[in-house]
């Protein structure tokens, strides 16, 4: 039974909550609390530029191979370094929720610490506000960061899939050459389709978390020349 092949190309762009922030406006560092406070938000900062380009490295190198489940990329050799490539980035992605949850926990603690040394008890406008779209576009990047990792999973398996079945290649098709096996090669490609909806949905998200948060930090930065005030 000859398989209708309709070519697939994902394009991974993270539009990183750090590459494109709009940087808070810097404190003047008047008393020993407002330096901390900097240096905090600083150290927060530097940690996702070097997480996220790191990431955008990663992407670019994948993406270079092209997609692995198109047409020219299924001849046994290519499917065999596709495999190899899909475990990589999916052990790579362990690491990035990994490095996620040990900033969140760093920046959070540091944050507690302040709010519990401040007067009152509540943190400054401007430490709620880094506080805020911090925690938001930590959540939608790990949502982002699931979503690649169901739509990798679900590669593999269908890559897999085509290590345990023979098939041929025809033009634009290809054949398995047990009958039998196109119909759960379909099943696997419609999870990957499935999977790819989902990580187009999650990318758009972590997008306008990124966008709604400089917003509000631009907003933020040009309504006082002191933002580093109680409200």
């Amino acid at each position: 039974m000859l398989v209708r092949f309709t070519p697939l190309m994902i394009v991974l762009v993270l539009l990183s909550s750090v590459m494109a922030r709009e940087s808070f406006a810097q404190q003047k560092a008047a008393n020993p609390r407002q330096i901390r406070a900097n240096n905090i938000v600083n150290a927060m900062m530097e940690r996702e530029n070097a997480e996220n380009a790191d990431f955008n490295a990663h992407l670019t190198e994948l993406n270079a191979h092209g997609w692995p489940l198109e047409l020219k990329n299924l001849d046994t050799a290519q499917v065999s370094s596709s495999v190899l490539r899909t475990l990589g980035f999916l052990e790579y992605l362990k690491k990035c929720h990994a490095s996620s949850d040990s900033l969140d926990r760093a920046f959070t603690d540091s944050l507690f610490i302040l709010e519990a040394e401040a007067p009152g008890g509540k943190l400054e406008k401007s430490l709620r506000l880094v506080k805020e779209t911090f925690t938001e576009e930590r959540a939608a990047y790990n949502n982002f960061l699931g979503s690649l990792e169901d739509l990798f999973n679900s590669v593999l398996n269908a890559l897999l899939y085509l290590q345990s079945e023979p098939y041929k290649v025809t033009g634009d098709k290809f054949a398995f050459v047990h009958p039998k096996a196109s119909k759960h090669y379909m099943q696997l490609m419609k999870k990957v389709d499935e999977a790819m909806k989902e990580e187009t949905k999650t990318n758009d998200a972590l997008k306008k978390a990124t966008a709604e948060a400089n917003a509000r930090v631009k907003q933020q930065n040009t309504a006082s020349d002191d933002d580093f005030i109680e409200e």
